[in-house]
Order: structure tokens, then sequence, then C-alpha cells
């Protein structure tokens, strides 16, 4: 079954509710008000998240992602990693079944505004081959921490912002 922007959105609401160990997040965009809600979903304070964002210079400054995210991942003691050949749109849910798709974390990929994307997604259980793809994949991403959060905002706030800058590698 296909779930436009708007249904995956209930779906992933629905997902996390009951989500009993954890969520992983593969998503190239993340804006600050969609990651808001997307922590709102969540019942359990328990859960293990890990989110993996592409983060270039150019997303950040063009206003595809927000810096924002990562302060809430850290006050969530959520991991949040980084990887900018991220393009993927995956949201794994306990290590069983996932959320692919088109829609990133963001309020145009999920439909939380009235002029959304058009977004096309698929639920699907995963395999143990599955798994490892995901695991190793994200193993390889960069864990933020304060000291390169740090290095990104300064490189951020030395930027303009007309610019984009694509060749520039944290």
């Amino acid at each position: 079954m296909l779930f436009d922007e708007q249904e995956l959105q209930k779906e992933l609401a629905k997902s996390i509710s009951s989500c009993k160990k954890s969520v992983f997040v593969l998503s190239a965009f993340i804006k600050k008000s969609a990651f808001e809600w997307f922590i709102s979903q969540f019942k359990d304070s328990n859960i293990d998240v890990t989110i993996v964002a592409r983060w270039t210079l150019a997303d950040l400054l063009s206003g595809i992602s927000d810096l924002g995210v990562y302060e809430l991942c850290k006050s969530k003691g959520w991991t949040f990693k980084i990887d900018q050949r991220n393009h993927s749109k995956v949201y794994l849910i306990d290590s069983s079944y996932a959320l692919v798709g088109s829609s990133n974390l963001t309020g145009s990929g999920l439909g939380l505004h009235s002029k959304s994307n058009f977004e096309l997604s698929m639920k699907g259980e995963v395999s143990d081959i599955d798994l490892n793809k995901v695991n190793k994949y994200i193993d390889s991403c960069v864990t933020v921490t304060d000291e390169i959060y740090e290095e990104i905002v300064k490189v951020y706030n030395s930027s303009e912002k007309v610019k984009i800058h694509n060749n520039i590698k944290w």
C-alpha cells in the first residue's frame, strides 16, 4: 500500500506511539518544526532514537535543514549523525518494519503544511540483511558532538547565506 504524505504522517505517528525499543530516521533534510512534531509523538521516553541527516552547508544555508535539530536531539539524549551522501528517507521502527519513500522529516515532506509536497511511501518488514545494511551505513556516519556542532555553527555563521557552498565537507 502506498501512503501519501498525510497518510504517512498518520502512520508514522501511530508507529512512534506504539514503539517499544528503537527508532532510526534517515532523512536528507530535517526541519526543526517537523522534528518538534516528531518528538511529540513519543509516549515512551526510553526509546533509543538515532537520527541521520545530510547537513551539507548548502542545506543549512538554504534553510532546507535546521541547525536546531541537533540541540533538540541532545536535549532528548538521542544520537544525531550526519553524512553528506545521505539522500534516503527511512523511518525504521523497532528494527522490524520501515516506512520508506520520498518524505523527508520536514513539514512539506510529512504533510504538516497546507501546501506540502506530493510524496509517496510504503511500509514493509525488514529482514536481517536489511538491518545489517542500515546498521553498517549508520555506523559509517559521523556522530555529531558539541565540538563538531560548534565548528559547524562557526562555519555557518561565517558564510554568506546567499551563496551556496557545495564543496565544503565537515
